[in-house]
């Protein structure tokens, strides 16, 4: 190994460089690496050689680049200061760390790089967590809620129509009383499993309670998302509860409400309420069956017009 810079020169400090679980990096007034331990060698995947003389930025993806330089204005007058941030690694692949960096009384940067992939592995599994129904595995009440009212402002922002589906179970407290309610759980698993077969990647799923499951659709018009709860509701007629030692079979009613394009803001309660109205008639009129939701030019202010299949 070369000789490191002579700040780093002095034996404890060379001995704490070589063996310090986390990457040390020297850079100099220009931005360019002039020293590198072994840990931050491992770190980013280069041998040292080829890191020095590289310039730091040149190792951040170009998402992060603005970040890191306004963080790095504050050096001068905080001498010290901690970001999290990304590298992108000789392969190409991306890791997370925390940079804590240190203005030294020569101009230079001494850097402290600490891999947080780990960490952050570690915050997204509690994030799914806080955001999943434990039953099902869709997303729960209020993670629901926090997301939809997002997708609402943009859609109504870039003029795109938006859509619910509001559906339960046809007869669930008789399911649990026949088959027992570990059959009833599964009742609920394999609709859920069946909305994730038939709902497309870009639709919001959920489990608001109970037998009660709510799929947002954004960018899709009303007759575009009739069909997609057709697809389920037939499914569900053709496709036994999956995992039972016995074989029985559920059905869902469902409602539909959408909003016109161009359209104001709408909350995602009312849109609840309207999709309610849809499911409630469904049930009326002998459940399974698929009922929409919605308000026509010549129809009196006021007044919603609900439609229905089977």
């Amino acid at each position: 190994m070369n000789k490191p810079n002579n700040t780093l020169s002095d034996e404890m400090f060379q001995t704490i460089f070589m063996q310090a679980g986390d990457g040390i990096f020297l850079i100099d007034e220009q931005g360019v690496v002039i020293e590198a331990n072994p840990r931050g060698c491992e770190i980013l995947g280069y041998p040292r050689e080829e890191l020095i003389g590289k310039a730091v930025m040149s190792l951040h993806p170009a998402d992060e680049i603005n970040h890191i330089q306004r963080q790095l204005t504050r050096l001068s007058a905080e001498k010290l200061v901690t970001i999290e941030s990304a590298y992108i690694r000789k392969d190409g692949s991306r890791v997370p760390v925390e940079i804590t960096g240190k203005l030294l009384s020569n101009n230079l940067i001494i850097g402290l790089l600490r891999d947080i992939s780990e960490r952050k592995k570690a915050e997204k599994a509690t994030q799914e967590l806080l955001a999943t129904d434990s039953l099902t595995g869709l997303y729960n009440r209020r993670y629901f809620f926090s997301i939809a009212n997002v997708l609402i402002s943009e859609s109504a922002r870039y003029g795109k129509p938006i859509t619910l589906l509001l559906l339960d179970l046809d007869h669930f407290k008789k399911v649990n009383d026949s088959y027992g309610h570990m059959k009833g759980d599964l009742a609920l698993q394999h609709l859920a499993n069946s909305i994730r077969y038939v709902a497309r990647t870009s639709d919001i799923a959920a489990r608001l309670g109970g037998d009660e499951f709510v799929i947002f659709l954004p960018q899709t018009d009303k007759s575009q998302a009739f069909c997609l709860a057709e697809r389920l509701r037939t499914w569900l007629l053709k496709n036994p509860v999956s995992n039972s030692s016995e074989v029985f079979f559920i059905s869902a009613s469902i409602g539909v409400t959408s909003t016109p394009v161009p359209h104001q803001t709408i909350s995602i309660d009312t849109l609840i309420e309207q999709a309610d109205q849809a499911l409630y008639k469904a049930k009326q009129q002998g459940r399974n069956q698929t009922c929409t939701w919605s308000l026509t030019e010549n129809h009196p202010p006021g007044k919603d017009i609900l439609s229905t299949t089977k």
